[in-house]
Formats: C-alpha cells, sequence, structure tokens
C-alpha cells in the first residue's frame, strides 16, 4: 500500500472556501527519477543501434578514415587531381548550391567524403563477413588434420572481424538460413525414415514423394523461395507458431525444460533467502547487461558467431493463453519479481527511486515472505498455476473468464509482466548428494514440481530450496536452451568470483546471509485474488490432468564421473553427437 500512496502526485480537494492543491514532492521526484532512468535506456539502445550498424567497424573508426583523406588532400601538389578530388569537389559543389555554404566549405566535404568511405567500408566489410560465415565446410573437416583452404578460411574470418563485439554486433554479418532445394529436401526424408518401414511401406513413400515432388511440392518451393527474399529465416515464425504456440497440449513437461544446481564454492553454506536474493540480483544484472549489449555473442570455436535474437527475451517474458494459439508477450522493461511460496504470491519492487536494490536488500523482502508472513493462500489462490501446467484451451477460457477485470486482473498482471519468477520451495533434498534416487527426486521437482508451484507460462522460474539448492525451469517458445545455460554460466562465474574473492555485496556472510547493509527496507506485496468456485472446479480438473502426465514421467538422473566432454573431443567426437547417438543406440538396444 506505500507504493500506492507515494503514486500519488498531485492531490486536490474542492470546498466551499475554492480548490486547495497538495502536491507529494517524493512521489514527483520518483517520477522524475524514472523518467531519467526510461530516457537513458533509450539513450543507450539509440547508441547500440548505430554501433550495431557499422560493426566490425568502431564508430571512432571513423577519425581514422578523416585524417586519411585529410593527408591525401593537403599532401597532394594540387587536391583536384587526387584519388578524392572529384567527389570531394561534387561535395563542394553541393554544399555551395543547395546549403549556400560560400566559405570553408572545404572541410566539411572532406569529412563528408570520409563519412561515406567509412560507411561504404563497414558495409563491405559486413559483405565479406557475410561470404565467410556461409562456408561449413570446417564442420566437416578433421581437426587434426586441418586443410589448407580451412586454415585460409580461420585467417580470413580472423582479418575482418573485430574484437569484443557486442550482443547483437554480427546480427547484420550473418548468412540468411540457406533453402534447400526440393530434390535434396525429399531425399533427406526418405534417408530418415529408409531404416524404420518395411520394404513395401517404404516403395510406397517412394511413390508418393515423387509424386510430391512434381505436384505441389514445386508450388510450396516456389512460396519458401519467395519468403527467403524477405526475412532472414524463413523457419523461424513458423516454428515458434506452430511447433509451440499452437500445441494445445500442457506445455508443463512437455516443452518445458528444466535446469539443476550450478556449484559455487561453499566456504558458507548460504540460506535460502540469502541465495534466492544474490541469484535474484546477478539475474537482474545480467539482464542489465543483455540492455546495453554488453555480453559477447557465441562463438563456435571462437570463430564463428551464433545468432543472437533469442537474447530479447529471457527477461519481461509471458506465455498468454489464447483459443486455437498462444500468444508471447514481450515487455521492453520491468520493475518487479514474481514470488510464490506456500501458496502464496507476491510482487517485489526490483528499483526503488531509479536505484536498483542490493542483494541485502533483496534478501530483507524475501526473509519477510519466508518468515513474518503467516497468513494462509486465498481460496483458490494455491493451485492457480496449475492453469499453467493444464491443458492451453482450459486456461484460456478460465482466463478470459475469471481474470479479465478487478483484482484478479491486477495480480496476474503482476505475475505475467514481472521480470522472472521466482520459487521459494519448502521441500528439502541435498543436490550435492551422490545418491542417484535423490537427483532425480529433484530433476522432477524442477521439471513438474508439485504442478502449481511454478507458473509455467513465465520466461523461466528460478526456484531455491531451503537448503540454498537451486535450479530452474523455463518455456521454451521464447528460446532454446543454449541461451539460458549462457546466462546461468555467468551467473555461476559472478557468484563464485565474489564468494572467492569476497566482493562487496556478492558474498555471504559467516551467518550463511547477503553481505551488505539493507538502506531500504522494503516489503514485498501480497497479492490479492477473489476466485469463485466455479473457477476453483476449472482448476482443479486442470491440475488432475497435470497430476496425472507428471505421474508418469520416468526421469532418472545419475552422477557420471568415467570421462566428459573433454574426452569425447580428443577422439574426435563432437560432445552433443555423442550424447545424441548414446541416446538413440541405448533406445535401440
Amino acid at each position: 500500500m506505500a507504493e500506492a500512496h507515494a503514486a500519488v502526485a498531485l492531490t486536490f480537494t474542492v470546498s466551499s472556501e475554492g480548490v486547495a492543491f497538495d502536491i507529494n514532492k517524493q512521489a514527483i521526484e520518483a517520477v522524475i527519477k524514472s523518467g531519467v532512468v526510461a530516457g537513458r535506456k533509450r539513450l543507450i539502445r539509440f547508441k547500440n543501434s548505430i554501433y550495431n550498424q557499422v560493426y566490425p567497424f568502431h564508430p571512432s573508426s571513423w577519425f581514422y578514415f578523416a585524417f586519411t583523406v585529410f593527408a591525401a588532400i593537403y599532401l597532394h601538389p594540387d587536391y583536384r587531381q587526387s584519388p578524392c578530388g572529384i567527389p570531394i569537389l561534387y561535395l563542394e559543389g553541393i554544399l555551395q548550391r543547395y546549403l549556400g555554404i560560400t566559405r570553408h566549405y572545404h572541410v566539411p566535404a572532406c569529412l563528408l567524403f570520409s563519412l561515406f568511405l567509412w560507411f561504404f567500408g563497414s558495409l563491405l566489410n559486413k559483405a565479406v563477413l557475410r561470404i565467410l560465415f556461409s562456408y561449413t565446410g570446417w564442420m566437416y573437416s578433421n581437426r587434426k588434420r586441418t586443410n589448407w583452404y580451412d586454415v585460409l578460411w580461420m585467417y580470413l574470418v580472423t582479418l575482418f572481424k573485430s574484437k569484443h563485439p557486442r550482443l547483437y554486433g554480427y546480427q547484420y554479418s550473418l548468412p540468411n538460413l540457406p533453402l534447400p532445394s526440393l530434390r535434396d529436401t525429399i531425399d533427406r526424408y526418405l534417408l530418415s525414415v529408409r531404416h524404420l518401414l518395411p520394404v513395401a511401406e517404404y516403395e510406397e513413400r517412394v511413390r508418393q514423394a515423387e509424386l510430391f515432388r512434381k505436384g505441389p511440392g514445386r508450388r510450396l518451393q516456389f512460396f519458401l523461395w519467395m519468403k527467403t527474399w524477405f526475412t532472414s529465416n524463413y523457419v523461424t515464425d513458423w516454428w515458434e507458431d506452430y511447433v509451440y504456440l499452437a500445441s494445445r497440449e500442457p506445455i508443463m513437461a512437455n516443452s518445458n525444460f528444466y535446469g539443476v544446481q550450478w556449484k559455487f564454492t561453499r566456504t558458507v553454506q548460504p540460506t535460502q533467502s540469502a541465495r534466492a536474493a544474490l541469484l535474484t540480483y546477478l539475474f537482474l544484472k545480467v539482464r542489465e547487461k543483455i540492455t546495453r549489449e554488453e555480453l559477447e555473442p557465441l562463438l563456435v570455436n571462437k570463430l564463428v558467431p551464433l545468432c543472437s535474437w533469442q537474447y530479447e527475451r529471457p527477461f519481461n517474458t509471458t506465455r498468454i493463453p489464447c483459443l486455437e494459439k498462444d500468444k508471447l508477450i514481450h515487455l521492453s522493461d520491468s520493475n518487479h519479481i514474481a514470488v510464490y511460496h506456500r501458496g502464496r504470491y507476491y510482487r517485489c519492487p526490483v528499483l526503488v527511486d531509479g536505484h536498483h536494490l542490493s542483494a541485502a536488500e533483496f534478501e530483507y523482502m524475501f526473509n519477510r515472505i519466508l518468515y513474518f508472513d503467516n497468513s494462509p493462500p486465498a481460496t483458490g489462490e494455491e493451485k492457480l498455476a496449475a492453469f499453467t501446467a493444464g491443458p492451453r484451451d482450459a486456461w484460456a477460457i478460465a482466463r478470459s473468464t475469471f481474470f479479465s477485470s478487478g483484482i484478479n486482473r491486477t495480480s496476474l498482471d503482476a505475475i505475467e509482466r514481472a521480470a522472472f519468477f521466482v520459487a521459494l520451495d519448502d521441500e528439502e533434498r541435498d543436490l550435492d548428494s551422490d545418491v542417484n534416487e535423490d537427483l532425480s527426486y529433484l530433476g522432477k521437482t524442477f521439471l513438474t514440481g508439485n504442478c502449481y508451484n511454478r507458473w509455467f507460462d513465465k520466461s523461466f522460474a528460478l526456484i531455491v530450496l531451503p537448503n540454498g539448492s537451486c535450479g530452474f525451469n523455463a518455456e521454451h517458445s521464447w528460446g532454446d536452451a543454449p541461451i539460458l545455460s549462457h546466462l546461468i554460466e555467468f551467473i555461476c562465474a559472478e557468484e563464485n568470483a565474489g564468494i572467492e574473492q569476497n566482493a562487496p555485496g556478492l558474498h555471504y556472510t559467516a551467518s550463511g546471509s547477503c553481505d551488505g547493509p539493507v538502506s531500504k527496507q522494503i516489503w514485498p506485496t501480497r497479492l490479492r485474488w477473489d476466485i469463485p468456485p466455479e473457477c476453483v472446479q476449472a482448476m482443479e480438473a486442470s491440475y488432475n490432468i497435470a497430476r496425472n502426465l507428471a505421474d508418469s514421467i520416468d526421469l532418472y538422473v545419475m552422477r557420471f564421473c568415467d570421462f566428459g566432454s573433454g574426452f569425447m573431443k580428443k577422439a574426435g567426437f563432437s560432445p552433443d553427437a555423442f550424447m545424441q547417438i548414446s541416446l538413440q543406440l541405448a533406445y535401440f538396444m
């Protein structure tokens, strides 16, 4: 309620004596600070957009071009006869004729010409990189005996790319997804089913494939070819829409994925609130780095960049249920997170008076939730997230019927518009144990939970257990696992470095709490609900479906310490391909 009072910046009272105004200076200052923060973020995005347009050139490299042009002009006896003379004379004429500049027009003409050379050079550099990145022969070469043309290719890539690119620096240098020929597509399909079908059925499939190639296949291939001219990836939108968003089955376990605890230096065992607070702080820190594009893109063999487009949506993103096909909602910013504990939902701010909260201040909020709020869940609140674990159409109908107005809409917006979701569990299991049964139990806990303690529609949910162990559950339609793995790797490194170096505000004290003072004692806001019996009945139906799905999952997690990815690489195998073939072989046997 304090936030609601602070939000009233101007009040007035009408009486017989006139109108009396009351200005809340604190609210005005908060509004100004939030405006400054928003303006700073827009300025950063604008600066980064210019940087990405000219990368791998740096904006400061324009001065080298300007210096070269001036040197070529002034060191030549007659600059009109120099290589830069004709275009500069042309620019001088334009400045005189259309802008009315009659004096000192030589310097701006040289600057404009150097700017044109600089921009044209950046376009040429990106074009060369796009051609180089289109080469895929290096994937199939023997790493122990590299071909001379692969060595030449690596040298050229190193020559034309710059060091320390921003997150989206290579986006304009990546080649479009190539469209395979119709015959190649059909041949690869027949090859994939050849060993799965009986001889007679396979021959019939070959005949149908040939009819498809001569008939509708040509027309469909033409439409695909047309689409490649208007998009860099002709698959992305269809894949997102029809593989993920159009699915009507529960997303829990069918498309959502999970991850288990990342290790850190256990000099001190942190409390649940402290671990959740520090991880929340680090997640928000990496979100800020994404906004500023300070993360470097993933590189294959430190040479070939991967597309960074999916980094736009790990935060401030929610999947919204709709009939026939869901939709993804992504906000440019969010100033709060949603927290779940023992059937109750909370809204926790991450930005107060224009300043981000520290890990110690997040711990203070989480302690208020864990130890100071003993109120029971409202009617229907405890199992509310079962809607997100059940069939999509049922959730879409319930959302439009019971959560379209009033306090239910306000509270649901607080969850869906949060930066991410935090679940403070009360199940105690030790992730560091060598007991495979405990690891399997934890894997299923992070994958499905109890079917209502994860908001499966959020981009990801951070899950922290009472002993400080943690994991995550992620919705799949916004992006793939390597993106979230990259962010968690960054967070893992930051947490380990903070603990080992006793960095201020980034380590745990001897009592297991977060280091640092609590300068702002902010209380979380408990979300309110008014859920009718009809909604509770629909909620129970979704829960029963999700519960049956969770019970049908056969998941076994074990620690395998005999060898790892290093051995696979030394043997000349890709670790990913090694694991895929192992799983297929195990299924075959």
